[in-house]
């Protein structure tokens, strides 16, 4: 590997470090990988205009069901998002995040956006 590949991994690196301290120090769901994972998963269904529901949860998420109903009540509790009956379907309930929840996740995809203009910057001026 020629010494500029190596150096710019190891600056990689350091970029993903920083995001991943971010999100440490500011993320309530950053704690584990079941707790982020539920988080993108509401994250994107709120982005792309697809609510989720928890029985979505329960089936996108590696852990077991009560699992994840154990981390959407710590989400609840910690203000992040709310569970209403879904119009169509009473017996389906969806997941609303709440401001605090879009705000949050907003400066979390500033963090990663910060993140990818950094290492196209560092990939412009290796080529």
């Amino acid at each position: 590997m020629s010494c500029l590949k190596h150096q710019s991994h190891a600056e990689i690196f350091r970029f993903i470090s920083r995001v991943r301290d971010w999100e440490r120090n500011n993320l309530p769901y950053a704690k584990n990988k079941a707790n982020y994972d539920l988080a993108l998963a509401i994250m994107d269904g709120h982005i792309n205009g697809r609510p989720v529901s928890i029985k979505d949860l329960q089936c996108t998420l590696y852990c077991s069901h009560r699992n994840t109903r154990y981390i959407i009540d710590e989400f609840i509790l910690s203000g992040l998002i709310s569970i209403e009956d879904d119009c169509r379907d009473k017996r389906r309930k969806i997941v609303k995040i709440t401001k605090e929840f879009e705000e949050i996740s907003g400066a979390h995809l500033n963090s990663i956006e910060l993140l990818v203009k950094d290492i196209s910057v560092l990939y412009r001026h290796e080529l």
